[in-house]
């Protein structure tokens, strides 16, 4: 289940590691538990495969017939009323490796030039070190820009945010928007420097390419920049090939849809509703932390990029920073069929998560200019909310609301100033004409309606 799942995401072989020893952990513990349980090796291995398979099942009714299996099994082995000799192992074993192998081969096939690529892939040879200014780019993951936090709660204060942007010397972009309706895709095209066309989308780690190890990472690197990744467990758009990668140890994406997507998953929200949600906010408050922490750190020019996977869903937070508990039922989603609510329930989590996480982020860029006066800030959202964006019905989602980004800039110096309209596809050109010397040349700034798949 594991590697199918790892092999179908298309993700960083790296990220494949902590679920697969979690998975086998789990799995021998079941096992020798059963196996004490019943007092006898091969019907309580018998029994763990009971276990196990309800716990990985997402059908309630199989899950439980499994475990009412396990349950029949145990204290029938331990009462001696049923026996069984080694012939049961020896098959279940067997079938078991014959099994693994055969998925590895066919998953191999699959995956092995992806990551035979991510093997040799770098971010390039590191030029002398440049005298120019540390920069901190921030991304606020799905912040909903003035357009979309008008139409949906006009009695929000847009305003406050960005008027405390202004008040730290940046530049906010009136009624800015994204370029795409998807994280990968913003991405993808802002560190390529260029649009995203179809014919990128060619292979499965394709997008992913564009931005780990992309044009952007190995021109900073040519101009003597130490770079900087932290990580928002959002693994397809993680930078691998940074100098320095900060990953929080908290539960990711991949491993969250394990268990949005199993029986054990279910019990462990009814066991202990607030885990997984708690997890998001330990996640959230490390990549804020990171970024403060790598202030004026280095000793040469260095390039922070921080992805905070929020305001974004799973909504975590209520507007002061108290704890909020969400369930795995809509974990990474803002629609409120998803998550079964009304709508006007997911727009006040939405702000009240919105509104925390821009007095986070002031704090954490405070602590940067505190220690950093000379740096040179990005702060921006891949896109905007969801509330009414339906991924696999583009022309059935408000696009205006998906597409409404925040986008500020300081430039303590003056050096650099965006044009009216500017898109996230040409931050990093304006950018890097401005501090490293650079003429790259910008392209349209315009937001499609589409993706490619």
């Amino acid at each position: 289940m594991v590697l199918n799942a790892w092999a179908e995401s298309s993700i960083h072989y790296e990220h494949l590691f902590r679920p697969l020893v979690a998975a086998a952990a789990i799995s021998i513990i079941v096992t020798l538990a059963m196996m004490l349980l019943a007092g006898d090796r091969d019907l309580g291995a018998l029994a763990a495969f009971a276990v196990t398979l309800a716990a990985i099942s997402s059908n309630q009714l199989i899950g439980l017939a499994l475990l009412l299996l396990a349950l029949f099994v145990v204290p029938l082995a331990r009462l001696g009323t049923i026996h069984s000799g080694p012939m049961i192992s020896r098959v279940a074993a067997t079938f078991g490796v014959a099994l693994l192998v055969v998925n590895v081969v066919m998953n191999a096939a699959v995956s092995g030039p992806s990551i035979a690529e991510d093997l040799r892939r770098t971010a390039g040879p590191a030029g002398p070190n440049g005298a120019g200014p540390d920069i901190y780019v921030i991304l606020l993951d799905g912040y909903p820009g003035s357009f979309a936090a008008k139409v949906l709660d006009p009695g929000w204060d847009r305003e406050r945010f960005p008027s405390e942007l202004a008040g730290r010397g940046f530049q906010v972009l009136p009624e800015s928007r994204s370029n795409y309706v998807r994280t990968d895709l913003t991405l993808a095209s802002m560190f390529a420097m260029r649009h995203v066309t179809p014919a990128d989308d060619d292979g499965a780690s394709a997008l992913r390419w564009m931005v780990d190890g992309g044009t952007a990472v190995r021109l900073l690197r040519e101009h003597g920049y130490a770079t900087v990744s932290v990580s928002s467990g959002f693994a397809p758009v993680d930078i691998h090939t940074a100098d320095r990668r900060v990953a929080p140890v908290e539960l990711a994406e991949l491993d969250v849809s394990f268990l949005r997507s199993t029986n054990a998953g279910k019990l462990l929200s009814v066991i202990s509703p607030d885990l997984v949600s708690a997890q998001q906010r330990g996640r959230i408050e490390a990549v804020f932390r990171a970024v403060e922490t790598e202030a004026g750190g280095a000793g040469r020019p260095q390039f922070v990029f921080a992805h905070v996977p929020a305001p974004h869903g799973p909504w975590v937070y209520a507007g002061d920073g108290a704890s909020r508990t969400d369930t795995i039922r809509g974990f990474y989603s803002d629609a409120p069929d998803v998550r079964g609510i009304s709508r006007d329930e997911a727009i006040s989590r939405l702000f009240d998560q919105t509104t925390y996480v821009g007095d986070r982020a002031l704090r954490a860029i405070d602590r940067i200019l505190e220690r950093d006066p000379r740096a040179v800030v990005v702060v921006f959202s891949d896109h905007g909310p969801g509330i009414d964006y339906h991924g696999a019905d583009l022309s059935a989602s408000d696009l205006d609301e998906r597409t409404s980004n925040i986008i500020a800039v300081r430039s303590p110096d003056g050096v650099l100033t965006l044009p009216p309209g500017t898109t996230p596809v040409n931050l990093f050109p304006l950018l890097f004409n401005s501090y490293l010397g650079t003429q790259i040349p910008t392209v349209d700034d315009r937001s499609y309606t589409w993706a490619p798949h």
